[in-house]
């Protein structure tokens, strides 16, 4: 959002950090208002992914852990992702622009609800963009997919890994108590989000 107002654009974000909260069906209900109250241009949506990573199947669950994420998921799928299908469709039907931002390879694509957004996938990898870890040499190479309505993003977010570098894993922590690698690496790298937000305006 800050590259798009570094080129003028009016942007709203909305999260828990400014107090919107979209597990709880009143702020969803909101959003929803807003929404075709405002009829912005551009809509981007990245849900939380954790539910959905390959990662936590490679954990050793106990049939007790993995009885959990099926439930987990099942949630997600039923109050989370419907919902930003549900924004998505509202935009696209309305003639603007939405775009949905997970993991290439989250298990979230295979849903029915993520199915319902039509329109086109963009596939990249973020070390293209720069992604890399405080501390740590190299670069994530974290490929990612945008279902979006509109041709110019896909077509403009396409970079791929140059094969020219070094490659660290998403797994475990930041050396020196910096964290969770993975949550770090969901803030998009400067190249990535400034190439957004041109695509965007």
């Amino acid at each position: 959002s800050l590259k798009l107002r570094d080129r003028g654009a009016s942007v709203r974000s909305f999260g828990l950090e400014n107090g919107w909260d979209f597990f709880r069906q009143t702020d969803r209900d909101a959003f929803k208002r807003l929404l075709l109250a405002e009829e912005p241009d551009e809509l981007w949506t990245s849900p939380m992914c954790g539910p959905w990573s390959q990662l936590q199947e490679l954990n050793r669950l106990t049939p007790e852990a993995a009885d959990r994420l099926v439930q987990l998921r099942q949630w997600h799928h039923d109050v989370i992702l419907k919902f930003t299908a549900d924004v998505y469709e509202i935009q696209r039907k309305a003639g603007r622009h939405a775009h949905f931002e997970h993991p290439k390879t989250a298990r979230s694509w295979r849903t029915r609800n993520v199915q319902r957004m039509k329109g086109y996938d963009a596939e990249f990898d973020q070390c293209a963009y720069g992604l890399s870890l405080p501390g740590m040499d190299g670069y994530c190479k974290k490929p990612t997919r945008v279902r979006t309505t509109k041709a110019a993003m896909r077509d403009g977010l396409s970079a791929r890994c140059t094969r020219d570098h070094e490659h660290v894993q998403l797994m475990g922590s930041i050396p020196g108590g910096g964290g969770s690698r993975s949550k770090f690496a969901e803030n998009y790298p400067p190249l990535l989000a400034d190439w957004i937000a041109e695509l965007m305006t």
